[in-house]
Protein backbone atom coordinates (compact mmCIF):
# COMPACT_ATOMS: atom_id res chain seq x y z
CA UNK A 1 0.00 0.00 0.00
CA UNK A 2 2.88 2.41 0.76
CA UNK A 3 4.24 2.30 -2.81
CA UNK A 4 0.80 3.21 -4.16
CA UNK A 5 0.43 6.08 -1.70
CA UNK A 6 3.93 7.32 -2.56
CA UNK A 7 3.09 7.24 -6.27
CA UNK A 8 0.00 9.33 -5.61
CA UNK A 9 2.03 11.87 -3.64
CA UNK A 10 4.70 11.96 -6.36
CA UNK A 11 2.09 12.45 -9.08
CA UNK A 12 0.61 15.38 -7.17
CA UNK A 13 4.06 16.92 -6.73
CA UNK A 14 4.89 16.46 -10.41
CA UNK A 15 1.62 18.12 -11.36
CA UNK A 16 2.38 21.13 -9.15
CA UNK A 17 5.94 21.42 -10.47
CA UNK A 18 4.65 21.33 -14.07
CA UNK A 19 1.92 23.91 -13.46
CA UNK A 20 4.09 26.37 -11.50
CA UNK A 21 7.21 27.25 -13.44
CA UNK A 22 9.27 29.48 -11.15
CA UNK A 23 11.13 30.94 -14.15
CA UNK A 24 7.91 32.35 -15.65
CA UNK A 25 5.53 32.54 -12.69
CA UNK A 26 6.04 36.23 -11.98
CA UNK A 27 5.31 37.24 -15.57
CA UNK A 28 1.63 36.73 -14.66
CA UNK A 29 -0.57 39.22 -12.86
CA UNK A 30 -0.37 38.90 -9.06
CA UNK A 31 -3.99 37.74 -8.87
CA UNK A 32 -3.24 34.91 -11.32
CA UNK A 33 -0.16 33.89 -9.34
CA UNK A 34 -2.16 33.86 -6.12
CA UNK A 35 -4.92 31.79 -7.71
CA UNK A 36 -2.55 29.28 -9.31
CA UNK A 37 -0.43 28.82 -6.18
CA UNK A 38 -3.45 28.67 -3.88
CA UNK A 39 -4.98 25.91 -6.00
CA UNK A 40 -1.73 23.94 -5.91
CA UNK A 41 -1.26 24.44 -2.17
CA UNK A 42 -4.87 23.45 -1.47
CA UNK A 43 -4.54 20.30 -3.57
CA UNK A 44 -1.40 19.25 -1.70
CA UNK A 45 -3.04 19.93 1.66
CA UNK A 46 -6.24 18.10 0.65
CA UNK A 47 -4.14 15.02 -0.15
CA UNK A 48 -2.82 14.94 3.40
CA UNK A 49 -6.23 15.64 4.89
CA UNK A 50 -7.82 12.89 2.77
CA UNK A 51 -5.25 10.43 4.10
CA UNK A 52 -6.07 11.33 7.71
CA UNK A 53 -9.82 11.26 7.05
CA UNK A 54 -9.64 7.78 5.51
CA UNK A 55 -7.36 6.60 8.29
CA UNK A 56 -9.82 7.80 10.94
CA UNK A 57 -12.72 6.20 9.09
CA UNK A 58 -10.94 2.84 8.83
CA UNK A 59 -9.87 2.90 12.47
CA UNK A 60 -13.38 3.82 13.64
CA UNK A 61 -14.92 1.04 11.58
CA UNK A 62 -12.80 -1.48 13.47
CA UNK A 63 -11.55 -3.18 10.31
CA UNK A 64 -7.94 -2.45 11.22
CA UNK A 65 -6.74 -1.42 14.63
CA UNK A 66 -4.18 0.98 13.17
CA UNK A 67 -4.02 2.24 9.59
CA UNK A 68 -0.87 4.28 9.40
CA UNK A 69 2.03 4.63 7.02
CA UNK A 70 5.32 6.47 7.16
CA UNK A 71 4.25 10.12 7.21
CA UNK A 72 7.69 11.33 6.20
CA UNK A 73 7.63 9.21 3.05
CA UNK A 74 4.11 10.27 2.18
CA UNK A 75 4.08 13.95 3.07
CA UNK A 76 7.60 15.32 3.29
CA UNK A 77 7.66 16.56 -0.32
CA UNK A 78 3.99 17.56 -0.49
CA UNK A 79 4.31 19.57 2.73
CA UNK A 80 7.48 21.22 1.42
CA UNK A 81 5.84 22.14 -1.87
CA UNK A 82 2.79 23.56 -0.08
CA UNK A 83 5.11 25.81 1.95
CA UNK A 84 6.86 26.99 -1.22
CA UNK A 85 3.49 27.72 -2.84
CA UNK A 86 2.67 29.78 0.24
CA UNK A 87 5.95 31.68 -0.21
CA UNK A 88 4.96 32.47 -3.80
CA UNK A 89 1.53 33.63 -2.65
CA UNK A 90 3.15 36.01 -0.15
CA UNK A 91 5.46 37.39 -2.85
CA UNK A 92 2.52 37.90 -5.22
CA UNK A 93 0.58 39.73 -2.49
CA UNK A 94 3.56 42.05 -1.93
CA UNK A 95 3.74 42.68 -5.66
CA UNK A 96 0.02 43.39 -5.73
CA UNK A 97 0.43 45.94 -2.92
CA UNK A 98 3.10 47.80 -4.88
CA UNK A 99 0.86 47.88 -7.96
CA UNK A 100 -2.06 49.12 -5.84
CA UNK A 101 0.07 51.92 -4.39
CA UNK A 102 1.80 53.06 -7.56
CA UNK A 103 -1.19 53.76 -9.76
CA UNK A 104 -1.39 56.18 -12.69
CA UNK A 105 -3.34 58.48 -10.35
CA UNK A 106 -0.43 58.62 -7.91
CA UNK A 107 1.93 59.37 -10.78
CA UNK A 108 -0.19 62.36 -11.81
CA UNK A 109 -0.76 63.63 -8.26
CA UNK A 110 2.90 63.50 -7.28
CA UNK A 111 4.18 64.76 -10.60
CA UNK A 112 7.08 62.32 -10.26
CA UNK A 113 6.28 59.40 -12.54
CA UNK A 114 9.99 58.76 -13.06
CA UNK A 115 10.47 58.15 -9.31
CA UNK A 116 7.52 55.74 -9.23
CA UNK A 117 8.86 53.91 -12.28
CA UNK A 118 12.25 53.70 -10.58
CA UNK A 119 10.71 52.02 -7.52
CA UNK A 120 8.66 49.62 -9.66
CA UNK A 121 11.80 48.77 -11.64
CA UNK A 122 13.52 47.86 -8.37
CA UNK A 123 10.57 45.61 -7.49
CA UNK A 124 10.86 43.84 -10.85
CA UNK A 125 14.63 43.44 -10.41
CA UNK A 126 14.04 41.80 -7.03
CA UNK A 127 11.63 39.36 -8.67
CA UNK A 128 14.49 38.32 -10.92
CA UNK A 129 16.18 36.91 -7.80
CA UNK A 130 13.32 34.43 -7.61
CA UNK A 131 13.03 33.78 -11.34
CA UNK A 132 16.76 33.17 -11.77
CA UNK A 133 17.39 31.49 -8.44
CA UNK A 134 20.31 29.05 -8.52
CA UNK A 135 17.99 26.36 -7.24
CA UNK A 136 14.61 24.76 -7.70
CA UNK A 137 12.52 25.83 -4.70
CA UNK A 138 10.36 22.72 -5.05
CA UNK A 139 13.34 20.39 -4.51
CA UNK A 140 13.87 19.61 -0.83
CA UNK A 141 17.58 19.23 -1.54
CA UNK A 142 17.66 22.91 -2.54
CA UNK A 143 15.92 24.15 0.62
CA UNK A 144 19.00 25.88 2.07
CA UNK A 145 19.65 27.68 -1.22
CA UNK A 146 15.98 28.68 -1.41
CA UNK A 147 16.13 30.06 2.13
CA UNK A 148 19.11 32.21 1.13
CA UNK A 149 17.34 33.49 -1.99
CA UNK A 150 14.19 34.14 0.03
CA UNK A 151 16.12 36.01 2.75
CA UNK A 152 17.89 38.15 0.15
CA UNK A 153 14.53 38.87 -1.49
CA UNK A 154 13.02 39.82 1.88
CA UNK A 155 15.88 42.17 2.71
CA UNK A 156 15.61 43.94 -0.63
CA UNK A 157 11.83 44.24 -0.35
CA UNK A 158 12.27 45.87 3.08
CA UNK A 159 14.62 48.42 1.50
CA UNK A 160 12.08 49.10 -1.26
CA UNK A 161 9.35 49.48 1.38
CA UNK A 162 11.45 52.12 3.13
CA UNK A 163 12.09 53.89 -0.16
CA UNK A 164 8.34 53.79 -0.87
CA UNK A 165 7.46 55.25 2.54
CA UNK A 166 10.02 57.99 2.12
CA UNK A 167 8.79 58.83 -1.38
CA UNK A 168 5.15 59.00 -0.30
CA UNK A 169 6.00 61.09 2.75
CA UNK A 170 8.05 63.55 0.66
CA UNK A 171 5.36 63.70 -2.00
CA UNK A 172 2.61 64.58 0.46
CA UNK A 173 4.80 67.18 2.16
CA UNK A 174 5.37 68.91 -1.17
CA UNK A 175 1.62 68.84 -1.93
CA UNK A 176 0.81 70.90 1.16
Amino acid sequence: MVPLMERIANQLCDRVARSINVRTLFSYQPSEIIEKCTEAKDMLERWKQAYYDVRAEIEQSGRDSRWEFDNKRLFRLTDHMAIICNDFIAIAKELEQFYNIFTPELKSVTGKPHKINEILDRVHKVLELIEHAPCDPFRIEDLDKWKMVSANYGQQIEEIDEQTKSFISESFKSLR
